[in-house]
């Protein structure tokens, strides 16, 4: 900066902080002290952009959830137990849900069937942690609760997890990774469709 600059700015500084006073010389402010204006020229105009539009909502950024349930899911054999049997009804949900990742633990939480972005070792350490989430919402709801979910927002993912049980008794364990949390329709007709009533 030039001392004609700083000279200016302190008079300018000077006549801003100055009270205001009915009897003020006439003429520009640079009349009163002994430095010309600077030239137009030295100076670059920069014209202020456009304000960014607005980020889109959390509500606008997530995909819909169905309104209604899609068609009926896929029948689970009623006899087996394996990745073969759950893996069409997981493509099912992942699809009507529209989540990356759907898994189906037994009740020692272990994977038995996963699709989806999860790699393997992913999928175990998810469902192990949502398992976990599960035992302690039905610790707090109660002696007998009818039925527990868990919706776990971590960052930009929400898991969503919920017991039910297959067609021969044993509690499963759905877990699902995505935007949203998955909608109650969706988790009935999973339900269902693991218990063998379609």
């Amino acid at each position: 900066m030039s001392s004609s600059d700083l000279e200016l700015a302190r008079a300018l500084s000077r006549l801003l902080s100055e009270p205001p006073t009915a009897a003020r010389p006439a003429g520009p402010p640079f009349a009163t002290a002994a430095v010309e204006p600077p030239d137009p020229s030295r100076f670059l105009r920069f014209r202020a952009a456009a304000p960014p539009a607005p980020a889109p909502s959390r509500a606008e950024a997530l995909p819909p959830h169905p309104a209604e349930v899609p068609p009926p899911p896929p029948e689970v054999a009623s006899g087996g137990f394996g990745a073969g049997i759950f893996t069409p009804l997981l493509e099912w949900a992942r699809h009507a849900s529209a989540t990356d990742a759907v898994l189906l633990m037994d009740p020692h939480g272990l994977v038995v069937a996963s699709v989806g972005r999860l790699a393997p070792e992913e999928a175990e350490a998810c469902g192990a942690r949502l398992m976990v989430a599960l035992e302690h919402g039905r610790a707090m709801s109660g002696p007998e609760p009818q039925e527990t979910t868990v919706v776990v927002e971590l960052g930009g993912r929400t898991l969503t997890a919920f017991t039910a049980p297959a067609f021969d008794g044993t509690v499963l364990t759905i877990g699902f990774s995505g935007a949203s949390a998955v909608a109650r329709p969706l988790r009935e007709a999973v339900r269902r469709a693991l218990a063998g009533s379609g």
